[in-house]
Order: structure tokens, then sequence, then C-alpha cells
């Protein structure tokens, strides 16, 4: 005998958080990635200087690093 659920199969309800965590994840990532790029750029562009462009990718990837350092132990703990 087979039994209908009115949302659709059971399987496919159970995968839709997965799905969208996915899915956030992948739009966060992409939108992360645009940051690293976007805010250079738009220092190059207002500026002119290639030294504060520098200045500025560098202090991106320093927080980056340094919060990625800091985060990990916190996250273990968990």
């Amino acid at each position: 005998m087979t039994s209908s659920y009115p949302g659709g199969s059971a399987s496919s309800r159970r995968r839709t958080p997965l799905g969208a965590l996915v899915a956030a994840s992948g739009i966060s990532s992409l939108g992360m990635a645009a940051t690293l790029v976007a805010v250079p750029w738009f220092v190059l562009h207002s500026t002119g200087s290639g030294t504060r462009t520098g200045l500025v990718a560098t202090a991106e990837v320093l927080g980056l690093l340094c919060s990625a350092v800091l985060a990990g132990p916190v996250v273990d703990r968990l």
C-alpha cells in the first residue's frame, strides 16, 4: 500500500533544509570573494594608488587570517 504526503515524498522534504544550507553557504562564499576583489578595486579606482590598494588588500587578508586563527579553537570547543 502506498501513502501520499501532501508536500511530496518524505525524502525530498528531508533534503530541503540541507539544500538551503548549501545554497546559503555558496551565496555567502560568493559574496566574500566579491568583497575581496571589490574593496581593493574601489581603492584603486578612487585613489589611483597601487600602494594604498596593496595595503587595503593586505589588511583584508590579515583580518581573515586572524579571525580564522582565533575562531578555530572556539569552533573546536563547540
